[in-house]
């Protein structure tokens, strides 16, 4: 018996980014995947979440260099359960959305 799955595995959808400090990044609909490639310290930055997003749907926010102050955001009316406020450099959090609440939980 084989001990393997049959099921492919399913990538990511990526969205990278290089913002300057104090920029507001929109991550797309249906991205699960955020990087912010900086190679210095941001003082500020803003992430707003995905629009309208799928229950269960997943998002990584990962920092190649430290955000000294971030605020995260939605448009769409959903809430942020657990924002970050600050990342260290290569750093990440993990967050699910979930449609009964309407709301973005941190899952890691």
């Amino acid at each position: 018996m084989a001990w393997f799955s049959s099921t492919p595995m399913i990538a990511d959808i990526l969205s990278r980014f290089t913002p300057a400090s104090g920029a507001n990044i929109q991550i797309p609909a249906g991205v699960t995947l955020c990087i912010i490639d900086n190679a210095t310290l941001l003082a500020v930055l803003t992430v707003t979440f995905p629009p309208n997003p799928i229950d269960g749907q997943r998002l990584i926010i990962a920092a190649s260099a430290a955000i000294t102050l971030m605020t995260c955001a939605t448009t769409d009316g959903s809430a942020i359960k657990g924002p970050l406020a600050s990342l260290v450099a290569n750093a990440y959090a993990r967050y699910s959305y979930v449609a009964a609440a309407n709301a973005w939980f941190r899952t890691g």
